[in-house]
């Protein structure tokens, strides 16, 4: 059956397609975006708070001084030119290992916020990395929260979108995990819009927009799993049931096995078009996930407010590879 929606249309008041409790058959909608209500400011709920982890020791014990080698080697020469100091060699340095994938903030500073400030710094070091070869210099980009203003430690704070701007080629704000088994009800995963709150893809889109930061370097993420509840009352099973506790596989299912999910127990399977999301219950358990159509209407919500692209976390988790193309054809 062929689920590719029609050509796209605005209409002049938004309207939501009902839900429907049919397994596998979404409700037909009349539009596959919505227009962002303005808003003169952003509120972020707070999320909550980030435990302490202990650091980890400054130094190790000394190793045991090896016998005497009876081979002797020649010293390693020394670099023609030297990386530069600032902001860290050890980065630079390990992009260039075929392994590498990318670096967390806290590899480099033990402040998430320092790295930031250092924007300017690191693309400064990556120029002067790149100019004595002639080639290109490597990228500079970021994982940031879906948001551009969040709170942490009890205090709000904001990315530098000044300094994105200048200095990052662009950055990948995770539009997932906006609920998960951390709370008592059910949740969509990724929802596009929320008529509750500002918890929603268009929300912190929007945010980094109004916040300055240029629609060409915001990359949109795209998740390819879904999070899974235990309800507390199988026959309440929207969005927002209570729940006691985390559904298969410990509360996540990649895409591929919430399709197995659904196939296995027969469930019930709805588009919630208030949110852009879809939900499968079976069992007393509920899943909240996103399927080629809610893909199709975030590609093009993306395309329509002129982004750079979006990217799937992650590809290996998809069924055939069918959200993959879902995103690539639309």
């Amino acid at each position: 059956m062929d689920l590719k929606p029609p050509p796209l249309t605005v209409p002049a008041t938004p309207s939501y397609p009902p839900r429907t409790a049919h397994p596998m058959k979404p409700a037909p909608s009349p539009a596959y975006y919505l227009p962002i209500p303005a808003a003169p400011s952003y509120s972020v709920p707070s999320p909550s708070a980030v435990p302490a982890y202990p650091r980890v020791p400054a130094s190790s014990p000394p190793l045991p001084t090896p016998a005497t080698s009876p081979v002797s080697y020649p010293p390693a020469p020394a670099s023609p030119e030297p990386y530069p100091s600032p902001p860290d060699h050890k980065g630079i340095k390990g992009a260039y290992w075929p392994s590498f994938d990318g670096f967390e903030a806290s590899s480099i500073d033990t402040s998430y916020f320092t790295t930031f400030s250092m924007l300017k710094e690191w693309h400064e070091a990556l120029v002067h990395e790149a100019s004595p070869s002639g080639k290109p210099r490597l990228l500079l980009t970021a994982a940031v929260y879906y948001s551009s203003q969040f709170t942490t430690y009890g205090l709000p704070r904001s990315y530098p979108a000044d300094s994105i701007n200048k200095y990052v080629d662009w950055i990948n704000p995770m539009c997932y995990d906006y609920h998960g088994t951390w709370e008592n009800f059910t949740g969509p995963n990724a929802a596009l819009y929320d008529p509750k709150s500002n918890v929603s893809t268009s929300f912190g889109i929007g945010s980094w927009i109004q916040a300055g930061v240029s629609p060409k370097k915001l990359v949109m993420g795209l998740p390819l799993y879904g999070r899974t509840w235990k309800l507390l009352d199988p026959n309440v099973n929207g969005i927002g049931a209570r729940a006691v506790g985390k559904g298969p596989e410990d509360g996540i299912l990649d895409y591929y096995q919430v399709l197995e999910f659904n196939k296995e127990n027969n469930a019930i399977v709805n588009f919630d078009g208030q949110t852009v999301s879809y939900y499968s219950y079976a069992g007393g358990f509920w899943v909240g996930y996103d399927d080629s159509i809610t893909i199709d209407w975030k590609v093009q919500f993306a395309r329509s407010r002129g982004l750079g692209g979006y990217f799937f976390w992650a590809l290996g988790q998809d069924k055939d590879w069918i959200i993959s193309k879902q995103g690539k054809d639309t």
